[in-house]
């Protein structure tokens, strides 16, 4: 359910100026409602860790460029505004000169979602066709 309130849609920039949820919990910004998920677990947590230091070892010795983890969120939809947090997402060095303090406008090159227990099909839907909307490609 949607913490949001009917009246007013939050925009990305709001949504980011959030304090983080005192319980653990994740969130991310769908058609400018907060929609809250579960932590994902330890599993979750163990295969985002290892598919993170082995694509940054890869990046870091050859191509370079941005690799964040951590559902660090890019802007996947504007009016009303949609924030998506990838497990983990990589920008080329051509496409990201400077890093965002917030989240990003650009869809990253690539990204990795690890699934959890609780995802449903559906959501994975929604977030799959959000994603290639904003030009991610499936490699």
């Amino acid at each position: 359910m949607s913490i949001a309130t009917l009246e007013k849609l939050l925009t990305a920039e709001e949504f980011f100026l959030l304090p983080s949820p005192l319980d653990g919990s994740q969130h991310e910004l769908v058609q400018g409602e907060i929609i809250t998920m579960p932590p994902p677990g330890m599993l979750h947590g163990l295969t985002c860790s290892k598919t993170d230091r082995k694509i940054g070892v890869y990046i870091d010795g050859g191509p370079g460029g941005t690799l964040v983890c951590n559902d660090a969120g890019f802007i996947t939809k504007r009016n009303p505004d949609s924030v998506r947090g990838p497990d983990i997402s990589y920008w080329s060095k051509d496409r990201f000169t400077e890093i965002p303090v917030g989240y990003a406008e650009i869809a990253p090159d690539m990204l990795v979602g690890v699934l959890s227990p609780s995802n449903t099909w559906k959501q994975i839907r929604a977030r799959l066709k959000e994603y290639f909307a904003r030009g991610v490609r499936l490699v």
